[in-house]
């Protein structure tokens, strides 16, 4: 059970550790379903732009990390 991984080390964590400790405990207690979530976001990825009126453009990507991270350093 998540609870019983988290709740423990809860309170001397910071907000992040207790984030990242709780994601590795939902990964830990149900693998399956963190692999559909990983298999439906990848269905889900998306590129939109619109352009603006000063010849510039907005540009949404949803992706993984890693490759926006790639876009991000080539921009």
């Amino acid at each position: 059970m998540v609870a019983d991984r988290v709740l423990g080390r809860a309170p001397k964590q910071t907000v992040t550790q207790l984030r990242r400790c709780l994601n590795r405990a939902v990964l830990a207690v149900d693998p399956k379903s963190a692999a559909e979530r990983a298999r439906q976001a990848h269905a889900d990825r998306k590129l939109d732009w619109w352009p603006l009126p000063d010849g510039m453009a907005e540009l949404r990507l949803i992706a993984w990390a890693c490759q926006l991270s790639c876009v991000r350093t080539a921009v």
